[in-house]
């Protein structure tokens, strides 16, 4: 595969032609076990295998990727979902990428699109829909939600750290 074709395919939507999002094995199995799955399927089983790696190692950030999905069984992870509203979202379009403001909204809509077919391809949920916090970056900024997340991370692992005391 080459690296843009990996670097543009979370936001495509897989070939619906061979799997179905309620086959719920394809999440387990290893690509070896089923060479018949899509380039797009071993990506995401490889993906989420090293997710759960890099979960089991430390305390790891992820972003995207159906990593709320891919650690659904994880107690102690924290889903966020970070949003914006259509200008807050398409200024920091514009200053991040330089996109001339004609475009911006077609951008964001075609982005949105592709997360969510991407996440509903692979997980079977509704995109956004299962976030232990929501932000709301156009009002909180960056640097409010980065806060945030941190603040809930340190309750997280400090409740983990209570129950597994009180477990001895």
């Amino acid at each position: 595969m080459s690296a843009a074709y990996i670097s543009n395919w979370q936001t495509e939507c897989p070939s619906l032609t061979v799997w179905g999002a309620d086959d719920s094995r394809a999440f387990v199995q290893h690509p070896a076990q089923a060479p018949y799955y899509t380039d797009e399927r071993k990506m995401f089983l490889i993906q989420s295998g090293i997710i759960r790696e890099l979960a089991d190692a430390a305390p790891t950030i992820f972003v995207g990727r159906c990593a709320d999905y891919v650690l659904r069984e994880y107690k102690y992870h924290l889903k966020v979902w970070i949003h914006a509203n259509e200008d807050s979202r398409a200024l920091r379009l514009y200053d991040t990428y330089f996109i001339r403001t004609g475009s911006l909204s077609q951008k964001l809509k075609a982005v949105d699109q592709g997360r969510m077919a991407y996440y509903r391809w692979f997980t079977g949920k509704e995109w956004g829909k299962f976030a232990d916090l929501s932000l709301d970056s156009g009002t909180l900024g960056i640097e409010g939600c980065s806060a945030a997340i941190v603040r809930s991370a340190q309750e997280l692992l400090s409740h983990k750290e209570t129950e597994e005391r009180n477990a001895d």
